[in-house]
């Protein structure tokens, strides 16, 4: 998030160092990885949401609905699938024996997700802490 900020105070002077398609390029990916993972699990909520309240049956009314519902669960399940797999194979291919661990995957990225609302709550109220290194952490004398 750091990193974003920094680079995106002078958009203008971003897109003259690397170009437009890079700049378009650099915000979606550095952009896109920070959003993901915040919104992630909004994703979970608004599901359970709908469940508790019964709204799917009056949001996937109708043909429209239901094209909309296919292509959410399609792509939700092809998505996580997809990743599981490939994470599988990955693991597999290098001799791992965790290769079923891939399985666990939807719950490493809602891990992910704390750990980027845990860098937002303290990128506002503690800018200048950095738990990467010890050295971030050292008590000032």
């Amino acid at each position: 998030m750091q990193t974003y900020l920094v680079h995106t105070r002078q958009p203008l002077a971003l897109m003259r160092d690397l170009g437009f398609w890079r700049s378009v390029g650099f915000h979606l990916y550095l952009g896109g990885l920070v959003l993901s993972a915040l919104v992630h699990p909004l994703f979970y909520a608004a599901v359970a949401f709908g469940y508790v309240f019964d709204l799917q049956s009056d949001i996937f009314d109708g043909f429209v609905g239901l094209v909309l519902w296919i292509l959410s669960v399609g792509n939700l399940v092809v998505g996580y699938v997809s990743s599981i797999f490939l994470g599988y194979l990955a693991a597999r291919r290098r001799g791992h024996k965790l290769g079923l661990a891939a399985l666990l995957m939807p719950f490493y990225w809602l891990l992910i997700s704390v750990a980027a609302y845990r860098a937002l709550w303290q990128l506002f109220s503690d800018p200048f802490r950095w738990e990467k290194t010890p050295h971030g952490l050292a008590e000032e004398d």
